[in-house]
């Protein structure tokens, strides 16, 4: 297990030659803004690197004004004439502190080229539908988006398996991908082939990225497919499989105490297996209910429907005609040991739009059938 978390990745690239080119002058342009009472005009402006913007308030004995942004600022006058020059791409936004409510302003500062720019890692997205084996090729699909005025560096978005859901640099490293430079305000779309870690044990596991770039903002820097693909581990058979010898009583650890699940597996007349878990828990409002899941046990894991159900009361009110079942979502199961579950379940729309949301857990036995794991 990982047990410390990096929250973004920071790659320090030093430059080390010098360019000497010819020097070519570039006209620039210097832009007015009016300090008037209570605002400023024009509010909002879009000018090029290295271009000036000149405030003047002409208010001989009105009121105070003053203008002041991310590093720069005027004196706080009833007249002045203030000038500040921009050298970055990016957006600037700036205020009178006498009037911070009436009197704010915006300079989007675009081109420059080698100004700030922003690349986020938008959307990471696999198919979790099926199981994989591990060794097996995995594709990711990816999203990056440049949310700036100014063309990013060439970048690379390394790739990570995780056992939750907080992908790091500490986590298992599955593979790159190199990427060209990118436009500002584009986005690059691309599919990525990995392959899973031979000596992978079942189990549930989340894939992620981090873009290796330093940037405007490195906390964009990093997504996730929100839901976990279940993978069947290297050892195939034994106690890696879903069978009888994992029925008893199970949990996910003292950070969910006071929450269990009971599960059986049996053989079916077909000469099949079926796993039936009850899990206790408790509903968005905190009172305790139960899910029931059903599924057939194939290929060593178990993909279940889930149930909640509702209506009969306590002690002699009790009538089964009151009983309400309803469908709460899906999941999955699998085994790493004869000591060692995952769990995977997921609400449908109904249940999701009510605030509950999916649960990728890690389960502990606490006690055991008299069925032996693995089987004889």
């Amino acid at each position: 297990m990982i047990t410390a978390k990096i929250a973004a990745r920071f790659v320090l690239v030093s430059l080390l030659s010098a360019v000497v080119a010819p020097v070519i002058a570039v006209a620039q342009t210097t832009h007015d803004v009016t300090v008037g009472n209570n605002f400023f005009s024009p509010a909002n402006l879009t000018i090029q690197v290295g271009d000036t913007v000149r405030w003047t308030n002409p208010q001989d004995n009105g009121p105070q004004h003053n203008v002041t942004g991310d590093g720069f600022g005027s004196v706080t006058a009833e007249s002045f004439v203030f000038s500040h020059t921009f050298t970055e791409a990016g957006t600037e936004n700036y205020l009178c502190t006498v009037h911070p409510a009436t009197m704010t302003g915006v300079i989007n500062v675009q081109g420059g080229g080698g100004g700030p720019f922003d690349l986020e890692l938008k959307d990471i997205s696999v198919d979790n539908d099926i199981t994989y084996q591990a060794g097996a090729s995995i594709a990711i699909e990816t999203r990056v988006e440049n949310n700036s005025n100014a063309d990013s560096t060439a970048f690379s978005v390394d790739y990570y398996l995780s056992t939750d859901p907080q992908i790091t640099p500490g986590d298992t490293l599955l593979g790159s991908a190199n990427r060209p430079a990118l436009e500002q305000d584009e986005e690059d779309r691309f599919t990525v082939n990995v392959n899973l870690p031979g000596n992978l044990a079942s189990g549930s596991y989340f894939i992620g990225g981090i873009i290796d770039i330093s940037d405007a903002n490195n906390a964009n820097n990093s997504d996730f497919e929100d839901e976990a693909i279940i993978v069947q581990g290297s050892g195939g058979g034994g106690d890696s499989m879903l069978n009888p010898g994992h029925s008893g009583n199970w949990w996910s650890g003292p950070s969910r105490n006071g929450e269990g699940l009971q599960i059986e597996i049996s053989a079916t007349a077909g000469g099949g297996r079926v796993l039936v878990a009850t899990m206790y828990s408790y509903d968005t409002q905190g009172q305790p209910i139960f899910l029931l899941a059903v599924g057939q046990v194939v290929d060593g894991e178990a993909a279940v429907d889930v149930f909640i159900y509702s209506g009969p009361m306590w002690g002699p009110d009790f009538d089964p005609a009151d009983l309400v079942e309803s469908q709460w979502g899906t999941g999955r199961f699998t085994a790493s040991s004869c000591d060692a579950v995952s769990m995977v379940l997921t609400p449908n729309a109904t249940f999701a739009g009510m605030g509950y949301t999916e649960i990728a857990a890690g389960l502990s036995r606490l006690t055991s059938s008299a069925v032996p794991c693995p089987l004889p």
